[in-house]
C-alpha cells in the first residue's frame, strides 16, 4: 500500500514538472515567434508603427510636381508633410521634385511645377492623383495615353484650385495649392479616392545595416551647380538635407527637411531629340542599374529593376531580397548614371 502510495505521488509530481516544462516551452516558443515578426516587413495598410510617418490608409495618393529653379528654392512648402519625395534630373542641368502625400492635410503645397514625362513612370507605381501646373508635349501626350488622374493648373483647366502668392508676383515659380483644395477637384472630377497598391514594405522594428558602411555625409551631384548634401543627425537619426551648403528648409513650417530613408538610383539621362531647343531630358527608366540604400548613418549597395514603364520598380539588395524601410520619410534620388556621388 505504501509502494503504490509512493508510486502515484511520484508520478503527480513528475506530471506537474511536465507540465511546466511544456508552459515555459510554449511560452519561449511564442516570444521567439512574435520575435520573429516584430521583425517581418509590414505594408504600408498592415504596419502598426509607434507614431507611424508612412501612410496605413487606403486613402489614394497625391504627387504634387515641385519646382525647383531659382528663388523656388527659398519658397518649397509641405514637403516635410510627404511620405516620399523624388528628385531628378530636368532641363538645363536643375532638377525637379515629386512629392507623394496620403493622409496628411498641408495647407500650402508648392511652388508647383509642370510635368515631364519620366516623372509620370514613377508616379503612376503608386496609383496617385497626379497634380502639376502645366506639362512638356511628351508629358501632356503621355497623360493622355495612360489616361492619368491629373490635375493641371495651366490655361485655367483646373486653376480654381491654385492660387498665386501676392508678395511674389513677376515670376513663374509662385503657384501654390492645399490638399483641401486637391481634394475638392477630386471630387469635382469623380476621381477614385481609394487605393490598394502598395509600392513600399516597411520595418515593423528599427533596421540596422550591420553589414553596412558608414554614411554620415552624401554628397549628389545632379550638375556642376545643382547638389543635394545630407549630414547624419544622430540624435534623430535622420539625414537632415542640404541644397549645396544651404540648409533646406520649409517655408511654412521653417523646418530643415530630413529623410529616414535615402534611396539612390543611377538612371542614364541624355537630352530629348524633340526638335526644339529647350533642352529638355529623356531618362531611362525601364532596365536595370546600381544605387545605394542608406539609413541610420550606414549605407548598402543595391541594384534597382523597372519592367515597364508603368511597373513599380524593384530595389533589392544584392542578395536579392528587396529592401524594407524604416519608418520616416523617404528620399528617392534619381541621379545620373555619371554623377560622381559621394558617401563618407
Amino acid at each position: 500500500m505504501k509502494k503504490s502510495r509512493l508510486l502515484i505521488t511520484i508520478m503527480i509530481v513528475s506530471i506537474i514538472a511536465l507540465s511546466g516544462c511544456w508552459v515555459k516551452n510554449t511560452v519561449e516558443t511564442m516570444n521567439e515567434q512574435q520575435n520573429q515578426d516584430m521583425n517581418e516587413p509590414v505594408s504600408e495598410q498592415d504596419a502598426e508603427v509607434k507614431n507611424p510617418i508612412f501612410p496605413q490608409t487606403e486613402e489614394r495618393p497625391v504627387a504634387v510636381m515641385i519646382d525647383n529653379e531659382g528663388v523656388a528654392r527659398s519658397r518649397h512648402s509641405g514637403m516635410d508633410k510627404a511620405y516620399a519625395v523624388y528628385e531628378m534630373v530636368a532641363e538645363g542641368g536643375e532638377t525637379r521634385f515629386m512629392a507623394l502625400f496620403k493622409g496628411v492635410n498641408p495647407e500650402v503645397i508648392g511652388p508647383v511645377r509642370s510635368s515631364r514625362h519620366y516623372f509620370l513612370h514613377y508616379a503612376l507605381e503608386h496609383d496617385p492623383i497626379y497634380v502639376h501646373f502645366g506639362w512638356s508635349p511628351l508629358a501632356e501626350r503621355a497623360i493622355g495615353d495612360l489616361n492619368v488622374n491629373n490635375i493641371n493648373g495651366i490655361k485655367g483647366l483646373d486653376g480654381g484650385i491654385f492660387w498665386r502668392n501676392p508678395d511674389k508676383r513677376g515670376d513663374w515659380h509662385n503657384a501654390f495649392t492645399s490638399m483641401e483644395k486637391i481634394k475638392s477637384m477630386m471630387d469635382e472630377k469623380n476621381y477614385r479616392d481609394k487605393t490598394n497598391v502598395t509600392v513600399f514594405k516597411y520595418n515593423a522594428s528599427e533596421l540596422e545595416l550591420t553589414d553596412g558602411k558608414q554614411a554620415h555625409n552624401i554628397k549628389i551631384p545632379y550638375s556642376y551647380y545643382r547638389t543635394a548634401n545630407y549630414r547624419y543627425d544622430q540624435s534623430s537619426g535622420t539625414y537632415k538635407r542640404f541644397q549645396g551648403e544651404n540648409p533646406h528648409t520649409d517655408a511654412v513650417s521653417k523646418a530643415q527637411y530630413s529623410a529616414k530613408n535615402i534611396i539612390i538610383a543611377f538612371v542614364k539621362n541624355y537630352p530629348l531629340n524633340d526638335g526644339t531647343t529647350a533642352g529638355r531630358q529623356q531618362m531611362d527608366t525601364v532596365g536595370s542599374g546600381k544605387g545605394y540604400y542608406i539609413t541610420n548613418g550606414k549605407y548598402t549597395e543595391i541594384t534597382w529593376n523597372k519592367s515597364a514603364k508603368t511597373a513599380k520598380t524593384e530595389f533589392r539588395y544584392e542578395n536579392g531580397s528587396e529592401i524594407t524601410l524604416n519608418n520616416g520619410q523617404t528620399w528617392i534620388q534619381i541621379v545620373p548614371v555619371r554623377a560622381d556621388v559621394s558617401i563618407k
